[in-house]
């Protein structure tokens, strides 16, 4: 009986040590957490603007390329930088949460500013007078 369980324990051991996995190595230019989040978040503004408006491909032939070069990045090296992160469950998920609240706070301003120009727009349409009669039928002739 004593031999089974020390022969469980060291199995067990062996299976939770082959399950942690290794973290990905650090790439040769590793992008702090705060220049991960601004690139991922100028890549999903991007994709987004780029969904609305098609033409802007033929502006800038390639894109992202542009945008990695922006931090001194090719495309390998932003794959190592998101990988190395994506390793580290909770770094990531606080990249991608940074990035969620900084579309939700742009989304939120923009909101304001179109609610107040709609406003704005409306206390202006019903300050305007209606043509009088004589008015109105001069308009029509």
């Amino acid at each position: 009986m004593k031999i089974s369980l020390k022969y469980i324990g060291v199995l067990g051991f062996v299976f939770v040590v082959s399950c942690v996995k290794q973290v990905a190595e650090r790439p040769d230019h590793l992008l702090s957490e705060s220049e991960m989040e601004s690139l991922v978040y100028d890549l999903v503004m991007f994709k987004s603007i780029q969904s609305y408006a098609s033409e802007i491909q033929s502006i800038v032939p390639n894109p992202e390329q542009t945008m990695y070069s922006w931090y001194g990045l090719d495309s390998l090296s932003y794959v190592q930088n998101d990988r190395y992160y994506a390793s580290q469950p909770e770094v990531y998920e606080g990249i991608y949460n940074r990035v969620m609240l900084r579309i939700d706070r742009e989304k939120e301003a923009l909101d304001a500013r179109i609610k107040e120009a709609l406003e704005k727009a409306q206390a202006e349409k019903s300050t305007q007078t209606p043509p009088t009669t004589k008015e109105s039928a001069s308009l029509q002739n």
